[in-house]
């Protein structure tokens, strides 16, 4: 059975809200980092900071498996301290689930200080030719 994206988004309604429910609550960040968005292909994307997935802590992604209708692949992302993707959990259409870690290119500890350096120069050099 295929489902409409408004019926998509009323269960993905119905997820963070029970999520958020049953959240426990340190100093209120986990239950306010629990959202969801339609990325641009129009998968349903829900994000948590990442200690939600330890322990009782949420249950986001239970929630997410027990909930969704099979057939409808999704996504969740794990954020760190600084709101940057820290791990990545799909699920296909199939229902087959993957798990990655952030890549070296995403976080911003691998940037460097020559990095800065060549960045801060283009932004110089730009201003200049202008």
């Amino acid at each position: 059975m295929a489902y409409s994206e408004k019926e998509i988004r009323a269960i993905a309604r119905d997820i963070v809200s029970k999520s958020k429910g049953s959240a426990h609550v340190d100093t209120g960040r986990l239950k306010r980092s629990i959202s969801f968005v339609f990325d641009l292909k129009g998968i349903p994307t829900f994000t948590e900071v990442f200690y939600g997935q330890f322990g009782d802590n949420s249950d986001l992604e239970e929630n997410i498996k027990a909930l969704m209708p099979s057939g409808v692949a999704w996504k969740l992302i794990y954020t760190d301290d600084n709101g940057q993707p820290y791990q990545v959990v799909r699920a296909t259409a199939s229902g087959r689930a993957s798990v990655s870690n952030a890549t070296k290119a995403t976080t911003p500890k691998s940037l460097g200080i020559g990095g800065i350096r060549n960045f801060l120069k283009g932004l110089i050099n730009g201003k200049e030719k202008n």
